[in-house]
């Protein structure tokens, strides 16, 4: 019966929602704080023939995920699958494009995440790249608002290199997502230092994302796909390549708050750590002592509030 499918649906995506926290978890313990969220964290989510509500009954799964995002300042973003051609000559395919679009903005949105993002490729190159490229904004401008806002656009490895997407990504006022690895393997000879100040201008007052991954092996057939590792020479030099667009305080704040919550960000980090250091008993008890005297933190001081005291500090000793 449909009931029994609907409940079905809903178990799996259960499941998924608790493998989910425990990847979170597991992330931020590990430091990690960027993810990526999976296309298919609801089964059948955009099925024409299965139509169900996949927030609602599992509000307090999303809000418990919610939690750990937001508490621990983790980046999170999707990154729809092939199957999401925004410019397609086909209107079928970009009817299920503006459907699985949706289903990814509900998602984000059941996990409170306040810097949505959705990643997309620029997509199909049929009758050309100018004539594609004119597709992708008439079909752009008729998504939503609320979807359009959420929207960044990546080069890929084999049709729109960076040039072409920061064409596009200014035409839409959107954010381009720089993918290192596929400028490689898909550009005609620009160098990428003369496109970078370009590229993290397009995110504004957001902070920038940039893709980085290796070659499987420089082999034609092989270079294209991606290294379980990466690179180091290649990652430090494009590290090297960033310092000269992100000297300090280039893009600082213009207010009070915006200070403010420029230098938490920093804080939670060091929050973060001393909060590790205590719980895997690094610090001695003279250095807790010490530490407690300076900034009135014990043994037993959350993160959030060690991120509180700092801050309140900064505020209290600063003009």
């Amino acid at each position: 019966s449909k009931n029994y499918i609907v409940d079905k649906l809903i178990d799996i995506t259960k499941g998924n929602l608790e493998s989910l926290k425990q990847i979170m978890i597991y992330n931020v313990k590990n430091n990690v704080h960027f993810y990526r969220l999976t296309s298919k964290l609801v089964p059948l989510a955009t099925h024409n023939k299965v139509k169900f509500d996949y927030v609602t009954p599992l509000k307090k799964e999303y809000e418990e995920i919610s939690d750990i995002i937001n508490k621990n300042n983790v980046r999170v973003d999707t990154h729809p699958d092939q199957f999401a051609v925004l410019n397609s000559m086909d209107n079928k395919i970009v009817k299920n494009t503006f459907e699985i679009l949706e289903y990814h903005y509900k998602i984000l949105q059941a996990l409170n995440i306040k810097n949505q993002i959705i990643i997309l490729h620029v997509g199909s190159s049929a009758c050309g790249k100018k004539a594609s490229i004119t597709r992708f904004i008439n079909n752009f401008y008729k998504l939503p608002s609320y979807i359009q806002k959420c929207i960044a656009i990546e080069n890929d490895d084999k049709t729109y290199n960076i040039k072409d997407v920061l064409f596009l990504c200014n035409k839409l006022n959107v954010p381009m997502v720089l993918d290192y690895h596929h400028y490689v393997c898909n550009n005609e000879g620009e160098k990428l230092t003369d496109y970078l100040k370009d590229i993290l201008s397009t995110w504004k007052c957001l902070t920038p994302k940039i893709h980085f991954s290796s070659p499987k092996s420089n082999l034609k057939k092989e270079f294209r796909s991606h290294h379980d590792f990466v690179n180091v020479d290649d990652f430090i030099k494009l590290l090297e390549d960033l310092k000269n667009y992100t000297k300090p305080n280039e893009y600082a704040p213009f207010t009070w708050e915006g200070c403010i919550v420029k230098i938490s960000d920093k804080i939670s980090y060091l929050g973060r750590d001393i909060d590790d250091a205590i719980e895997e008993k690094l610090l001695t008890n003279d250095m807790l002592d010490e530490l407690a005297n300076i900034t009135g933190i014990s043994s037993r001081t959350s993160n959030s509030a060690i991120i509180n005291r700092l801050v309140t500090d900064i505020c209290e000793n600063s003009s």
